[in-house]
């Protein structure tokens, strides 16, 4: 299989493999903060730092897994120096419209710290729903060097709207259900 270059980013990155999760943490709801569940990740590359209740709340610090889900996190404790390993801890699940994914999670699933180095790839929309491979080459290796790519079904999320959000509150003995549209402009 021959692989072409769609694009070049210089920074570092951050990207990990999960070790492991809490038990119960494909059964959680989104959107809630999430006080108790652990994430272990070993880094291959980078670094993970704990950041302020602010920088966490205004999502300053997100991460993917490539089963799909976005998650905003909070603290990080190192576990081990070789190799390095942190624990992810004070989640919020589903952020940015990736709710649906969030009981996908298996061990070995990679883990990408999102930062200001995002791009978005040249795809095209008759690309939805086709498996692509990738290969994230850093600097100083070649793309023969990186054995496994890393298998992706396109989905263009970014142009979907989000889901609506509802709530429902009782008053009496009647049901108040009230929503309100999230979109991706604003």
């Amino acid at each position: 299989m021959s692989y072409s270059l769609a694009t070049s980013v210089f920074g570092k990155s951050t990207i990990g493999t999960v070790l492991s999760f809490s038990s119960n943490f494909n059964n959680l709801s989104p959107h809630f903060i999430d006080t108790t569940s652990l994430i272990r990740i070993r880094i291959d590359s980078g670094e993970l730092e704990p950041v302020t209740l602010e920088s966490f709340l205004s999502g300053k610090q997100l991460g993917w897994f490539s089963t799909g889900e976005i998650i905003a996190f909070k603290d990080v404790t190192i576990v081990s120096n070789n190799p390095l390993t942190f624990d992810i801890s004070y989640i919020i699940r589903g952020v940015k419209g990736t709710e649906s994914y969030i009981n996908k999670h298996i061990v070995g699933e990679r883990f990408v710290l999102l930062t200001d180095y995002l791009i978005r790839l040249p795809i095209n929309l008759y690309n939805i729903n086709q498996q692509a491979r990738f290969k994230v080459v850093p600097t100083g290796l070649s793309e023969s060097e990186i054995e496994e790519p890393i298998p992706y079904t396109i989905r263009l999320e970014g142009l979907k709207p989000f889901f609506a959000a509802v709530r429902g509150q009782k008053s009496g003995n009647d049901l108040i259900i009230s929503w309100y549209r999230r979109t991706r402009l604003n």
